[in-house]
């Protein structure tokens, strides 16, 4: 990478660290979905992708579950799945340009347009599980985010997610999972720490709930 590309990747990771609205994450991610995987990929060690699709298929080895990848981007947990077998995911993004990339990679069966922090046009109780990499991050889906996928799932289905490990604390991931817990909605299966982003040294929290 030259200086030049790797001094726009940095002002893109600014960008994405400081975005204050969904039209901001809409504008970035439309304007990145070309670059988005090889500069993440091949340049950050973007690894969370990947991580995400093991744990994911660990906790849900039914193949033929109906999945959705929320905040799915350029499609590279859905290619995952694709490649680990798994026949019915959709997948769900706010930016158009990148649903585009998504759907060239040929792992999803529908690709819907959203934005997370508001309600979803999705009926209750309908998928059977939902798996989210890079999403519940700086400036993009808080906790309350989670409260859409839980209506969402059946009833038994399992969320697998990661937080970025810079807003766990300050977002309070931990508060929001605790009162999920106290109200019955949801139960926490499993969580721990994993790599995120390599190359620029973050890690991430990865969370498995189960649906009451």
């Amino acid at each position: 990478m030259t200086g030049t590309d790797r001094k726009n990747l940095d002002q893109r990771l600014k960008k994405a660290y400081g975005v204050k609205s969904a039209a901001d994450v809409v504008e970035l991610y439309d304007s990145w979905a070309d670059d988005y995987d090889t500069e993440l990929l091949d340049e950050l060690g973007y690894v969370a992708p990947r991580l995400t699709a093991e744990a994911f298929c660990r906790h849900v080895p039914d193949t033929n579950a109906l999945i959705l990848d929320v905040g799915c981007g350029t499609g590279l947990v859905g290619k995952e799945l694709h490649d680990a077998g798994y026949t019915h995911v959709d997948g769900l993004d706010i930016s158009n340009e990148m649903l585009a990339r998504a759907r060239d990679k040929g792992a999803y069966e529908a690709l819907l347009q959203a934005d997370l922090t508001l309600p979803l046009d999705l009926p209750d109780n309908h998928y059977d599980a939902m798996v989210s990499a890079g999403t519940f991050t700086h400036g993009h889906v808080g906790p309350d985010g989670l409260d859409e996928l839980i209506r969402a799932t059946k009833p038994g289905g399992l969320i697998c997610f990661t937080v970025n490990e810079g807003v766990f604390e300050t977002n309070d991931f931990p508060g929001k999972l605790a009162a999920l817990e106290a109200s019955g909605v949801a139960r926490v299966v499993e969580q721990e720490r994993m790599d995120y982003i390599l190359n620029e040294q973050i890690s991430a929290m990865i969370i498995t709930l189960s649906v009451r």
